[in-house]
């Protein structure tokens, strides 16, 4: 029945309550359970319903779970919770697990280590997050890094939006991150952006 339901709210719901009673049968039925089903978009909301499940009793045999998948799509949708329940305990076992997943699942479970390792060491977060560029997905890697250290470093966290590969989030970013800076420091962002490269719509609005 929920594999004829079309995406939504009440899909979700179906995952949520099935997931609910597989956990009920055991935690290796559970865990099976995804292979059953051949709607890949259903197989990876399953996975992750089964993945957060996993995280309230045993952190470690989840990710080991999610990382044996041969689908990175299908990782993909567990992999920011995994990551950043990893990253409670130990930010740099949770940064190597994220190089255990297939390419397409790396940059998600990235933005769920960046937040903790962050916290502690900024400057360890910016070569880790270095590291990653060829990954895919790579400016949503970006923008998790700008939003973690943007109220600490913001000239930092505002350098990093140049890399942004994509135009439209670029802009975004520029306009929502500065528009923040501006409260606390404008005068601040005025000098950063007269001497940053920055879109002209957003130089005139900040130097006018």
């Amino acid at each position: 029945m929920a594999q004829s339901m079309p995406l939504s709210r009440e899909r979700g719901e179906a995952v949520d309550a099935i997931t609910h009673a597989l956990f009920l049968q055991g935690t290796d039925a559970a865990m099976a359970f995804h292979a059953s089903i051949t709607d890949e978009a259903l197989r990876g909301g399953f996975v992750a319903a089964i993945a957060n499940r996993l995280l309230d009793k045993d952190v470690n045999k989840a990710a080991a779970w999610v990382a044996s998948m041969a689908q990175g799509d299908i990782q993909n949708r567990a992999a920011r919770e995994v990551a950043n329940a990893l990253a409670k305990d130990d930010t740099q076992a949770a940064a190597a697990w994220v190089h255990t997943l297939k390419p397409e699942a790396q940059s998600e479970a990235a933005r769920g280590v960046i937040p903790a390792m962050s916290r502690d060491d900024i400057a360890g977060t910016v070569r880790w997050v270095s590291g990653l560029a060829s990954t895919p997905n790579y400016d949503n890697v970006v923008e998790e890094f700008v939003w973690s250290c943007n109220s600490r470093a913001p000239d930092q966290s505002a350098a990093w939006i140049q890399g942004v590969s994509n135009p439209e989030q670029q802009h975004r970013l520029f306009q929502r991150m500065l528009d923040e800076w501006a409260q606390h420091d404008a005068a601040a962002v005025k000098q950063w952006v007269a001497t940053n490269t920055v879109p002209d719509d957003i130089r005139r609005r900040f130097l006018r």
